[in-house]
């Protein structure tokens, strides 16, 4: 199912969600994050991959995550589906990192609340709710 000009659902969910459930995982996702992910695309102009599973690739848990996944944090926004992880052709994550920093006010149009500083090759974003104005960095723990 096409959800916006670049993504389709399958890239935000997965596999065994999307296996269980088929288009109606569509329910399952924050729409802002959609928007996000759009923004993100149109913004650095370059091809932005979440999950790829769908079409052979390896990622399979950057978008909605079970809930019985050891990936990520107990109470990660993944589960909720409030969170992607992309990964970008073409620029660095550390690059798309200080370009958010930089341009805040920009980025915060488009739904999100939070970043993940310090990931070696993808950029967490999420919209849960902070209370704040600002950004709020959560620092990339292994």
């Amino acid at each position: 199912m096409k959800i916006s000009e670049y993504f389709i659902l399958k890239e935000f969910i997965d596999p065994a969600i999307y296996a269980a459930r088929g288009d109606k995982s569509i329910e399952l996702i924050d729409s802002r994050l959609i928007d996000i992910a759009m923004y993100f695309r149109l913004y650095f102009g370059e091809p932005v991959i979440i999950n790829n599973w769908h079409t052979g690739g390896g990622y399979k848990e950057s978008g909605l995550r079970s809930f019985t996944t050891k990936t990520g944090a107990f109470y990660s926004q993944h589960k909720y589906g409030r969170a992607i992880d992309m990964k970008f052709i073409g620029v660095q994550a550390s690059d798309v990192i200080a370009e958010v920093q930089r341009k805040w006010r920009k980025f915060r149009s488009c739904g999100m609340t939070t970043m993940e500083t310090g990931t070696p090759t993808w950029v967490h974003v999420d919209c849960r709710q902070t209370g704040q104005n600002d950004l709020y960095l959560v620092p990339f723990t292994t």
